[in-house]
C-alpha cells in the first residue's frame, strides 16, 4: 500500500507500507479514520470498534504522528504500526524504539505526564494495564498489571 502524505495541497512524502494481513486489498482502499489531534474527542478505539487511520500526537512533541492497522488482531484486538512526524523536515517515520509498535492502540494518552495507557485482553479471562511513560527521549513502563475480567 502506498500512503501519500500532502502538504501545501502538493505531494511531500510517500510511503510504502505492507500491513501484516488486510481483509480486502482493493486498488483503491478507503481507510476509515479519525484526528485526534485537532478534533479533541476522547479517544474511543477499541477490540471491536476502531479506526484503520488514527492521526494523534504519541510522543508529545505537539506534531501530528498517525497509526496505522498492522493487523485485526483477532480476540486481542486491533493493531497498529506508528509513524512519528519529524520536527526538522516534517517527514513521517517509524521510530523503533517505540514501544507500541505492531501493537495495541492506547486508550489514555495523557500528555501532561508523557504518558501512554494500553488496556486489553490477556488470554481467556484477563486484562492487561500498561502504562508507557516518556522520559528524556526514552520510553519506560511504569506499571503493568493483569486482573480478572468482570463478568
Amino acid at each position: 500500500m502506498k500512503i501519500n502524505i500532502f502538504k501545501n495541497n502538493k505531494g511531500f512524502q510517500e510511503i510504502m507500507y505492507t500491513p501484516g494481513t488486510w481483509p480486502v486489498v482493493e486498488d483503491s482502499l478507503s481507510l476509515n479514520r479519525i484526528n485526534y489531534f485537532l478534533s479533541g474527542e476522547k479517544i474511543k478505539e477499541g477490540i471491536e470498534n476502531y479506526h484503520d487511520f488514527i492521526i494523534a500526537d504519541f510522543n508529545f512533541d505537539q506534531l501530528e504522528d498517525f497509526a496505522i492497522l498492522y493487523d485485526s488482531g483477532g480476540n486481542g484486538g486491533p493493531v497498529y504500526s506508528y509513524y512519528f512526524q519529524d520536527k526538522n523536515d516534517g517527514t513521517f517515520k517509524m521510530n523503533k524504539e517505540f514501544p507500541l509498535n505492531e501493537g495495541a492502540f492506547p486508550k489514555i494518552i495523557d500528555s501532561n505526564n508523557k504518558t501512554l495507557t494500553t488496556i486489553a485482553p490477556l488470554s481467556c479471562c484477563k486484562i492487561n494495564t500498561t502504562i508507557f511513560q516518556l522520559k528524556e527521549n526514552k520510553w519506560n513502563i511504569l506499571s503493568s498489571k493483569e486482573q480478572d475480567m468482570k463478568r
